[in-house]
Order: structure tokens, then C-alpha cells, then sequence
């Protein structure tokens, strides 16, 4: 358990791979986008959709670049991508507090069927 946890906060320390391929300067990290994504939740979703579940989205969205790293189009082919996201999931479930559940979540997210899953792609 601890290990996945300390897997899923290195993310704080992952540079956004999009930002270093242009050459940014310091760029924002894969769990800074995630808070700036959950804070843009919190301001904007509309009140029909569930505020929870965004949020959880929000969260959650980039987790397995823990384990899979943060991929741009340009290092492979998108179903690469989809493949190596989904199994460093099924590895972070394994290892993370109530990890079960966060990946279902996260699969839910990634299937884009409820509006709150397609506000927070749009976002």
C-alpha cells in the first residue's frame, strides 16, 4: 500500500511531457495539472452534474502516468498509450489504499459515459 502511494505523489515531481517537448521552462507537473483540472471543476461544472464524481474524475484522470509515465502523440502510437495506462492501473490497484475501487472509477472516466467523465476530458 505505501509503495503505490508513494508511486501516485511522485507524480508532484513528473514534468508534464507535452510542456518539456516545446521546451517550457520549469513546466507544471502531471499533479499540478491535476489540481489546476480539479480546481477548474469546482468552478465550473454546471449544478446538474454531480460534483463528487467530477472531482473524483479530476483526480484520478492521469494516475497511471505513475507508472506508465506521461506519454505525448508523439512517442507512440495512442493504442500503446491505452495499453500501458491500463495496466499500470490494474498495478496501482493492486497497491493503493482502496485501490480496487479508484480503478473502476478511473476505467469509468476513461469509457467517457457520464457527462461529468466528458466536462472533465473537455477540461
Amino acid at each position: 500500500m505505501t509503495e503505490g502511494l508513494l508511486r501516485a505523489l511522485a507524480l508532484k515531481a513528473l514534468p508534464r511531457a507535452g510542456w518539456v517537448r516545446r521546451g517550457v521552462h520549469a513546466p507544471e507537473s502531471v499533479a499540478a495539472h491535476s489540481w489546476g483540472v480539479s480546481l477548474l471543476v469546482l468552478a465550473l461544472l454546471p449544478d446538474e452534474l454531480d460534483l463528487r464524481r467530477a472531482l473524483t474524475y479530476a483526480v484520478l484522470h492521469d494516475l497511471p502516468e505513475a507508472l506508465a509515465g506521461d506519454w505525448t502523440p508523439h512517442d507512440g502510437p495512442r493504442e500503446a498509450k491505452v495499453r500501458a495506462e491500463h495496466a499500470a492501473m490494474d498495478e496501482l490497484g493492486r497497491r493503493l489504499p482502496r485501490g480496487a475501487s479508484l480503478a473502476e472509477t478511473w476505467r469509468a472516466y476513461e469509457a467517457q459515459g457520464d457527462p461529468e467523465a466528458r466536462f472533465v476530458r473537455q477540461l
